[in-house]
């Protein structure tokens, strides 16, 4: 390994439903099993068996426009669940590789109608869900 391939994360691109969030800052996407206990004679600790897995993320940007409040927004006031595609890419010129992700199905939790302090830059953050990943890209 050489420290120059670590990633660095100023060569990242973000893009929901094709558009590109250029005010992105922070993403993260995790997929986590979900298990079940198992009970068994003779075992003082419980065994698990794995019956599902979990999508949820996280999505941090600058205040830069109202291109969240709008698509969450209408979503919401039309009683209808908004379903993105979140594309992911990190290329950083020193890296032996770049690493593009889709996310599918991605679903905001929340979205802040209002937030903002005097003298504080505008920063928006957003949690979402999601039932389906595709790793387009890894770097080898």
């Amino acid at each position: 390994m050489n420290a120059k391939n670590v990633m660095n994360g100023t060569d990242v691109e973000l893009w929901i439903d094709g558009d590109l969030i250029a005010e992105a800052t922070e993403c993260k996407a995790t997929a986590s099993l979900q298990t079940t206990e198992v009970k068994m004679a003779r075992h003082f600790l419980s065994g698990y068996k794995v019956t599902g897995a979990q999508g949820k993320g996280s999505l941090k940007m600058h205040k830069v426009s109202s291109y969240m409040l709008r698509k969450i927004s209408e979503s919401i006031k039309s009683h209808q669940q908004l379903s993105c595609t979140i594309v992911s890419k990190i290329d950083d010129p020193d890296a032996i590789g770049e690493e593009r992700v889709v996310i599918k199905d991605a679903c905001f939790d929340s979205v802040d109608i209002i937030n903002w302090k005097v003298g504080a830059l505008g920063e928006e953050s957003y949690n979402f869900t999601f039932s389906d990943y595709e790793i387009l890209d890894y770097a080898e």
